[in-house]
């Protein structure tokens, strides 16, 4: 889906559950862009790469879209920009996509949501990456992220395009792509992390995104644009709230067209064909495209609660990218300019290669375990000593005994055990000192 021409994640309807790809208005790529005027140029042969519906990639058309595309004018720039991305992507579009508009009133009136599904066990993750506390539900949070701004969205499935407010044919440059992994079969986004649906979207946002790049580049010198309409209305107050959940989100947008590019360099689009066969599994594959495919050590968490703890929720992962925005977000690792200068890189993350998250529950109160694995104990190391770090220094932590902290005040007030052991480092977290035990023993100690 489309904010007024950038990057996405999952769509969804009320009442029925849908898995679109958004862009957001806030990821605008850079493109140039020229008004246009002429005729339409049809195409010699319908199904050569390149033409679509008897228009050329480089054909000119006659339309005002000052004053809005009719019916006819949208069916010409629908088929010029497809016949624009089979250009660039080397691909054929088959079958019949139906593209519609609606402006943001009409949108706004059906009353859409596309933002990522989020429940309890997802509101223990975000507080376990210290990135939302105990004062918001991380849907809502989520929700007023990624809510609105939307110019365009993609249906799987349903082989339908929908464009809101003015045109903008970067977004529907990049929808196109969606609906051409559509056609293909290549869903990869259905993962039961969020580290893993991350990684996926890298693959799928990143053809995306380096398309719509392609594609903007060639406005002005090699093909005629339409103008890019005006920015959409991302709620910036969200983002100022919340920088560190919406840095998560935007890993896809991010590292996805870097790890994209690093395929292609292996083996042109051929190589990003066959990456849908082996999806990457993890963020970490994406900031380090030399190492992928990589496989990724197993982390388990025994269940050493009492009984009036218990686990639920399946295991989840956090990942790089979303441990990377912890740091950042509590200013332990620098910042650059903004948010977009931030490359998920930090001494505290990169040698993080694994991790596995489970939350606890004793009625209302939560808890969670969390196990990290490095890729040696010197990594682990300044992970642990970051970690405590920001306890102390960013949420005043204090700590009656070497590995355990209390965080008495704010929205992530709460007991914390840091345990190394060689490589990897467990987080246990409780609503306090005493029910640290009761949540996940230490080993070798009876719960």
């Amino acid at each position: 889906m489309a904010p007024d021409g950038a990057t996405g994640g999952p769509a969804r309807s009320r009442g029925r559950r849908l898995a679109p790809f958004v862009l957001l208005v806030c990821l605008l790529l850079a493109g140039c862009s020229v008004g246009y005027t002429g005729t339409p140029s049809p195409s010699p042969d319908p199904d050569r790469i390149g033409y679509e519906d008897g228009y050329a990639a480089n054909a000119t058309l006659s339309v005002t879209p000052e004053d809005g595309l009719n019916d006819t004018e949208l069916a010409a720039v629908v088929a010029r920009t497809t016949a624009r991305v089979e250009r660039i992507r080397g691909a054929e579009f088959d079958g019949n996509l139906t593209v519609e508009t609606l402006t943001r009133e009409e949108y706004r009136a059906r009353n859409l949501s596309f933002t990522p599904r989020e429940d309890r066990a997802a509101d223990a993750r975000w507080e376990a990456a210290l990135l939302v506390g105990e004062d918001a539900a991380s849907e809502a949070v989520v929700s007023d992220l990624f809510g609105g701004a939307v110019a365009g969205y993609y249906l799987p499935g349903e082989n339908r395009l929908v464009l809101v407010g003015e045109v903008n044919t970067r977004t529907l440059a990049h929808e196109l792509v969606h609906a051409l992994q559509d056609a293909r079969g290549w869903d990869v986004s259905r993962r039961a992390t969020l580290d893993g649906r991350l990684a996926g979207r890298g693959l799928t946002e990143g053809e995306a995104v380096a398309v719509q790049r392609a594609y903007a580049a060639r406005c002005g010198s090699e093909w005629d644009c339409l103008p890019l309409p005006p920015r959409g209305d991302l709620d910036v107050d969200a983002v100022v709230a919340h920088p560190g959940v919406y840095l998560v989100f935007r890993a896809p947008y991010v590292l996805g067209p870097e790890f994209v590019g690093a395929l292609r360099e292996r083996g042109g689009w051929d190589a990003v064909n066959d990456a849908y066969a082996d999806p990457p599994t993890a963020t970490r594959e994406l900031l380090d495209p030399a190492a992928y495919p990589a496989a990724s050590p197993e982390v388990a968490i025994a269940d050493r609660s009492t009984r009036t703890w218990e686990r639920y929720g399946g295991a989840d992962s956090l990942g790089r990218a979303t441990v990377h925005a912890t740091f950042w977000r509590h200013n332990l690792v620098a910042r650059g300019d903004d948010a977009v200068a931030t490359d998920y890189r930090d001494r505290y993350t990169d040698g993080l290669v694994a991790d596995r998250f489970r939350a606890y529950r004793n009625g209302d109160a939560d808890g969670y375990v969390w196990r990290l694995r490095f890729a040696n104990a010197s990594e682990a190391a300044e992970f642990a000593a970051g970690y405590e770090r920001l306890l102390r220094l960013r949420l005043n932590a204090r700590a009656p005994t070497g590995d355990v902290f209390v965080v008495e005040s704010g929205p992530f007030a709460d007991a914390f055990r840091v345990t190394r052991d060689g490589d990897a480092v467990t987080i246990v977290n409780a609503p306090a000192l005493g029910d640290l035990s009761a949540v996940h023993a230490r080993e070798g100690v009876a719960a």
